[in-house]
């Protein structure tokens, strides 16, 4: 789909799966503070050629750690009982953040932002009736995600400078919204599955 930044996110989990009960190196142990549970730190090495780097319970990530993908991604972040939960940030290869935000059960869950690193130039208005013409011109996501995907509210920035701001449902523009334009125009609209079905007020917008 148009905004699909989850395969960096797959890789990862392919990963993770071939990356589980590896050996590790050099561990120390700790105690938990909510329920004395031993923790460990490690330094675990993979023959995939990825890499991890913090805490371990019952032979599980949980706490804090980094995960070093063999494509040169990093997690850095939270998790609980081998996955990422709670807050974290994923890096691509470049070191520029590809998400940063909630996770829950190795997915985007909650509030956070997404980022597009292979962005295309956009100089003219954005056809804002049909965003299945999006591709790669737009900067970044903000808002709700559920499972993996944009779901709920949110804003999506493009690369001219015009932006989005409403409702999304699996990673597609859906629902009530208002688009800003390059004209200095608010499209209030409804739209459904990235398309505007109903353009219900047009608000001319000199302070924008």
């Amino acid at each position: 789909n148009y905004l699909d930044q989850r395969d960096y996110s797959r890789g990862g989990q392919q990963t993770l799966d071939s990356a589980h009960n590896q050996p590790y190196y050099g561990q120390n142990l700790q105690y938990g503070e909510e329920d004395n549970e031993e923790l460990i730190d490690v330094t675990e090495h993979y023959s995939d050629g990825s890499m991890y780097i913090g805490q371990k319970k019952n032979d599980l990530r949980h706490g804090r750690g980094k995960l070093y993908y063999v494509n040169g991604g990093v997690y850095d972040g939270n998790w609980s009982e081998g996955k990422m939960e709670g807050y974290g940030t994923l890096y691509f290869a470049s070191g520029n953040i590809a998400y940063e935000g909630d996770f829950h059960d190795d997915k985007f869950e909650g509030r956070g932002i997404l980022y597009n690193e292979e962005q295309d130039t956009l100089e003219r208005p954005f056809n804002f009736r049909n965003f299945e013409e999006l591709e790669g011109q737009w900067i970044k996501y903000e808002g709700s995600f559920v499972n993996d995907a944009k779901e709920g509210d949110g804003t999506l920035y493009m690369t001219n400078g015009e932006r989005y701001e409403g409702s999304f449902q699996n990673d597609m523009i859906h629902g009530e919204g208002r688009y800003y334009s390059l004209m200095n125009q608010i499209i209030l609209g409804v739209w459904e599955f990235n398309r505007l079905r109903e353009e219900k007020m047009t608000i001319q917008n000199d302070q924008d």
